[in-house]
């Protein structure tokens, strides 16, 4: 359930942030990758925040192409960590 969720937020957060830089900066991306690179050029994130962002990019193709419970695992103990690191800051 909680691979779903992310899959699910991972999703819409791109596609927000596309549709964010196409209504404000006119600006076509249509990749996840591409959206966060502009992101990052437009300096509406941090060169800390791009590679987050680029991580969960990789985690989201693993989840969304293979089944593996070590994997599966792994991702949701990133997933985790993250929300902590979120929490703290």
């Amino acid at each position: 359930m909680l691979i779903k969720r992310f899959e699910f937020c991972y999703d819409f957060t791109w596609k927000f942030l596309r549709r964010y830089l196409i209504d404000k900066y006119s600006i076509e991306v249509n990749s996840p990758k591409k959206v966060f690179q502009e992101l990052l050029k437009q300096k509406m994130i941090s060169p800390d925040e791009e590679q987050l962002l680029l991580d969960m990019v990789e985690a989201r193709n693993n989840t969304s192409h293979t089944y593996n419970e070590i994997l599966a695992e792994e991702i949701s103990h990133d997933i985790i960590l993250c929300q902590a690191y979120e929490n703290y800051n």
